[in-house]
């Protein structure tokens, strides 16, 4: 869903039935493929609600489940801010049938990269909880102490650093299709 391919049709293009992207997007069913986004991200949004506000009465549970407990719902934090990016995104393009910016649109160039940016910050986020849960989990095992202030500090920083140096090497120095891409 958040893949740097998908985000360089971002990019400016010519417009004409030459140009490899506008030809992909003419064979491609962009209508299904947001309606499985959609239906995807809504059941991602209502999961990731679910974690991150659990029944009120179940409030069992140690300190070594409460380590867990709170790497889930940062976790779900980051997957609700990324299935929602991809919602926005998936529910204009159905509505305005246009999954590509043409020459001089600005504003769709610039919608597009924020969105692509954000969808890919938010799932390297969630990428990066899931391995801490994992790590945390074996330092359970080896009853070891958590490490929180750590998890925060990478999980939120370095998705900046990743999608930065990504998103550069796409758009710099503008957001014209470069032809090694």
């Amino acid at each position: 869903m958040s893949d740097p391919t998908i985000q360089t049709f971002c990019c400016h293009h010519t417009g004409n039935r030459a140009d490899l992207a506008v030809r992909i997007m003419d064979e491609f069913n962009t209508d299904s493929y947001n309606i499985v986004c959609l239906v995807s991200s809504t059941v991602g949004i209502l999961g990731a609600l679910y974690q991150i506000f659990p029944d009120l009465t179940n409030q069992g549970g140690g300190s070594t489940t409460n380590r867990g407990r709170h790497i889930i719902m940062w976790l779900a934090v980051a997957d609700l801010f990324a299935s929602s990016g991809v919602l926005v995104r998936s529910s204009l393009w159905l509505r305005y049938k246009s999954i590509m910016p043409m020459p001089d649109d600005d504003v769709s160039v610039l919608f597009c990269s924020i969105i692509s940016a954000w969808t890919q910050y938010f799932y390297t986020a969630t990428w990066l909880w899931t391995l801490f849960y994992a790590i945390d989990t074996w330092l359970t095992i080896k009853r070891r102490d958590s490490h929180p202030i750590l998890y925060h500090s990478f999980a939120w920083v370095l998705p900046v650093a990743t999608t930065g140096i990504g998103l550069s090497i796409l758009y710099i120095p503008n957001a014209t299709v470069r032809k090694h891409v």
